[in-house]
């Protein structure tokens, strides 16, 4: 004999948990887009380097969330160790680059 299928949420409170979820999401793109942040502190090839790691970074975690073939956990896990130490480096150096540029410029 089959068990019943297990009972599911209406679609509206489907769609109300849908919504809470998408919601920090829309808040935080919100919040970045009312920055309004100057681009030009960022055109050192170190600061370019350190935002395609963080785009490399986001893309696994896109890739192990939505689970495309050929990226398991462990596999996730192995470029993630690969790229946090270089992300934290770059970081580090292109922050200390802008942080020079900002203060050259009050120093005018």
């Amino acid at each position: 004999m089959m068990r019943p299928p297990a009972k599911r949420a209406s679609d509206p409170m489907a769609l109300l948990f849908t919504v809470l979820t998408w919601l920090p999401l829309l808040a935080l793109l919100v919040y970045l887009f009312s920055l309004r942040p100057d681009l030009q502190r960022l055109s050192a090839p170190s600061s370019v380097a350190f935002g395609a790691l963080i785009f490399a970074t986001l893309c696994l975690y896109v890739a192990y969330w939505l689970g495309l073939k050929g990226v398991s956990f462990y596999q996730t896990i192995y470029f993630l160790c690969l790229l946090a130490p270089a992300t934290a480096g770059l970081g580090s150096y292109s922050l200390a680059h802008v942080r020079m540029l900002r203060l050259a410029r009050l120093k005018e």
